[in-house]
């Protein structure tokens, strides 16, 4: 069996180009604009990295994102 070399940048463009596709379609056909709500609580470096590329890819595909932050503080309740 031959290993096979996968692109994963391009898997990822392919991806998000159908995604894009979808996304349009939704706007076009039934008005509606898909989207991706983030709760992010305290100042973790990584999580905030984290919900910042989702936010940018989201945009990146035409989607609706909103993310809000929270003190650390902030209990469950």
């Amino acid at each position: 069996m031959t290993a096979q070399l996968i692109d994963g940048k391009k898997m990822a463009a392919d991806i998000r180009e159908k995604i894009s596709h979808g996304v349009r379609t939704l706007k076009e056909q039934y008005d509606v604009l898909p989207g991706l709500a983030v709760v992010i609580v305290g100042d973790d470096p990584a999580s905030h990295t984290y919900v910042n590329m989702k936010e940018k890819t989201c945009k990146s595909v035409g989607m609706y994102s909103e993310v809000h932050r929270l003190p650390e503080e902030t209990t469950q309740d």
